[in-house]
């Protein structure tokens, strides 16, 4: 029988770890979404990775935290003392789980990093959100054209997570409103008017769709 975790429960915007942190724990997402970010010494930020239910953090090769981890929403976490992890063949098995969906989704983001313009980025941004949200494509049918989602991300850290300026992304969503693709009158809020446009000014990024950081943050 696996040893009872410690459990704790986070309001949304607290931080977890920062990078450095001293902790031998690994720690499990039980209900909530957080984001995963690393810092130069000039200030700049890189959100990499997003984690919703059932991912995993703290997997690191020595005893100091290798990223920042803060929550986007009101987060619970279980947290195991490494030993106890290390015992348990269930235990490594969800991690195991989580390591290779954390992977599938980074190998997509290096490529909305690396190949996708601006307008790609935040465009495959907003249907991943919507994907996820309400469970379907938001690109199909005239029945999915339209689709609430609620963003964890302000503009900043959407524009630290895509790898663009706060500007060039404030731009992209003023753009998309103007051309009525979608519409917002909260900036947390956003409803996709026109799914199929948005697909296209993704790309190739939009199809086949892999899962995402932005995915499994539901």
């Amino acid at each position: 029988m696996v040893e009872k975790p410690s459990e704790f429960e986070f309001e949304s915007r607290k931080t977890i770890l920062t990078e450095g942190d001293s902790d031998s724990s690994v720690f499990f997402i039980t209900s909530g979404c957080v984001a995963l970010s690393k810092s130069l010494p000039d200030g700049r930020k890189q959100i990499v990775d997003l984690l919703g239910p059932g991912g995993v953090f703290g997997i690191v090769t020595c005893a100091h935290s290798a990223v920042m981890v803060k929550t986007l929403e009101p987060t619970r976490i279980a947290r195991y003392p490494r030993h106890v992890v290390e015992a348990s063949l269930e235990l490594k098995a969800a991690i195991m789980k989580s390591t290779f969906d954390q992977l599938q989704a980074l190998h997509q983001h290096a490529v909305t990093l690396g190949c996708l313009t601006s307008t790609e980025r935040v465009a495959s941004f907003l249907l991943a959100q919507g994907s996820a949200q309400n469970g379907c494509s938001t690109s199909g049918n005239a029945d999915q054209r339209i689709a609430e989602v609620l963003l964890r991300l302000n503009r900043s850290e959407i524009a630290d997570y895509l790898g663009l300026t706060t500007e060039t992304v404030a731009r992209q969503f003023v753009a998309l409103k103007h051309e009525g693709i979608i519409a917002y009158q909260q900036p947390m809020h956003i409803t996709i008017v026109d799914g199929r446009r948005l697909q296209k000014l993704a790309g190739p990024s939009a199809s086949p769709i892999l899962e995402t950081g932005a995915e499994r943050c539901k």
